[in-house]
């Protein structure tokens, strides 16, 4: 890639030096093949190998199964009996965050059908929309945060991407 280098103008230099003098540019060399690794070069036939990542990308878009937090076990979010507070299982957690996920869904579909009846302009009961809107926002958020008590920050934002992925899928 060539070097830029910014050219200054005098104003108050004598005429006859009316021609400021370029600087030199510097010729780009030739894209070296063994900076690209991974990529196979026209008419060669040796293999270059790929470069492993440090860590591979997962899909933001996937169902936790996370642990419940210890304070929301010792509070009794999942229940109690005669031994103390249930610490749910794996099983139960997926149950509860599918069942969670859908609700969500749900909800994004409802505030997508009121958005799309805001934007007609024919709507005579814009005051009823607001309203549905903001009750179903609130009920979206509420149930994420009801989540995150349980699980975690994490653990809610991922119910919350995973909802929005199959929002868009549907």
């Amino acid at each position: 890639m060539a070097k830029q280098v910014q050219t200054e103008f005098d104003w108050f230099a004598q005429r006859a030096a009316a021609t400021p003098a370029l600087p030199a540019v510097e010729e780009a060399s030739a894209l070296n093949q063994a900076l690209l690794p991974g990529m196979q070069v026209e008419g060669d036939d040796q293999e270059v190998p790929a470069v492993a990542t440090s860590r591979e990308r997962r899909h933001p878009a996937v169902l936790p199964v996370p642990k419940p937090l210890p304070s929301a076990i010792e509070r009794g979010h999942f229940g109690e009996d005669e031994h103390g507070p249930i610490r749910p299982t794996s099983a139960e957690v997926r149950a509860i965050t599918e069942n969670l996920a859908e609700r969500l869904v749900n909800l994004r579909d409802g505030l997508a059908e009121v958005e799309r009846f805001m934007a007609n302009s024919q709507c005579s009961d814009r005051g009823r929309l607001y309203h549905e809107k903001d009750r179903l926002l609130s009920a979206y958020q509420g149930a994420i945060a009801m989540y995150a008590e349980d699980f975690g920050e994490p653990a809610a934002n991922r119910v919350d991407a995973y909802a929005r992925h199959q929002r868009v899928l549907r």
